[in-house]
């Protein structure tokens, strides 16, 4: 363990996926749990290590390990001219294809590449990154995973319902500790009826360890139980059974849809009552009632898997302390403007505004 990390590194072929690849090669989680390690990942498990990790990389796994550019230790490349590149936090070493290496002290690439991404700077061959005991050395019902539902039809409360769960919501997110992620979209259907869903909320411990394990189903607990209508918790041992049980997550690549930018909100952003009434006002639903404006937002995609300290002031790497201190990342899924077609500038506008 040159690196030094307590629980360990593992070197990674570039090509490898987080969880089992659509070709059936094991992936990193379960070679992981094998050696009783948590690897940090995103959320789909058949997405590659690489452009997750280095482009920033946040997850369910962020609040307790850090983001994914943190758990990168080295970076093994081949750039342009064909040489060959180690980079990490001592240096970087450049082999040319004559044989003749150089090594520096330079770490700059290194820290251009956790945040700047891949892409920019060569061809990825392998990584070196973290692995994790888990919390308190869990070995059975380490993570819980509650999906709660709502339904309602805007014919009868004018979104109001989504409005008030979505308060809450916010409101819980920007209170729970580090060791809650979650998701949460509105969803409108035909004939006014719409839902809001709050998916894949996951503690990462066990009920009885230090926390707030509760604090989701005590926060909701009072908005609009009448209009509950699906709430349960899964109980798994480790992440790649919570990886293994969910959904895979599929790219459609014959469906074009231009997509709304997203937002970062902090903790006093993400729990502004304002905020929810926006969303609903800009939602589909309800946002053309007083003619036609810019635009109407399809859907939101919540995604509170960000590590969210506001005080967050590490610089070691390329991410933004913009990215670093954000609690909830807020993304538009689609769009609809009936007044006139959005250029990439305008719909990034709208977005912020």
């Amino acid at each position: 363990n040159r690196f030094d990390h307590p629980d360990g590194s593992v070197r990674l072929g570039s090509g490898m996926t987080w969880g089992t690849s659509k070709f059936g090669a094991v992936g990193v989680h379960e070679l992981a749990r094998d050696e009783e390690r948590v690897v940090v990942s995103g959320h789909a498990g058949n997405v590659g290590i690489v452009g997750w990790s280095l482009g920033g990389g946040h997850g369910q796994l962020v609040g307790v390990y850090g983001l994914g550019v943190d758990q990168v230790l080295e970076v093994e490349m081949v750039i342009a001219d064909g040489s060959k590149v180690v980079a990490n936090a001592d240096g970087t070493l450049v082999t040319s294809q004559d044989g003749l290496s150089e090594l520096t002290s330079d770490a700059d690439l290194f820290w251009a590449l956790r945040g700047g991404g891949a892409g920019p700077w060569g061809i990825i061959t392998a990584m070196t990154i973290k692995v994790h005991k888990p919390r308190n050395s869990c070995q059975t019902d380490c993570y819980s995973q509650w999906v709660m539902v709502w339904e309602s039809n805007f014919n009868d409360d004018d979104g109001q319902m989504a409005d008030d769960v979505a308060k809450a919501y916010l409101k819980w997110v920007s209170t729970a500790s580090k060791y809650w992620s979650s998701y949460a979209l509105p969803s409108p259907g035909e004939d006014g009826k719409y839902m809001f869903i709050i998916s894949d909320a996951l503690f990462v411990g066990k009920e009885d360890d230090e926390g707030d394990y509760f604090s989701l189903e005590e926060a909701m607990a009072d908005v609009h139980p009448d209009k509950l209508t699906y709430a349960t918790k899964q109980v798994f041992n480790t992440f790649l059974d919570k990886v293994n049980a969910q959904d895979p997550e599929t790219v459609y690549s014959t469906y074009n849809m231009d997509m709304m930018p997203s937002a970062l909100l902090n903790a006093t952003a993400t729990a502004d009552p304002l905020f929810p009434k926006m969303m609903v006002d800009n939602w589909i639903p309800r946002c053309y009632r007083n003619g036609i404006g810019p635009s109407c937002v399809a859907s939101y995609l919540f995604m509170h898997t960000l590590t969210g300290e506001e005080d967050d002031d590490y610089t070691d790497s390329a991410v933004s302390l913009t990215f670093r201190r954000a609690r909830m990342h807020v993304s538009g899924l689609s769009y609809i403007s009936l007044g006139s077609e959005l250029s990439h500038e305008e719909r990034t506008a709208f977005a912020h505004d």
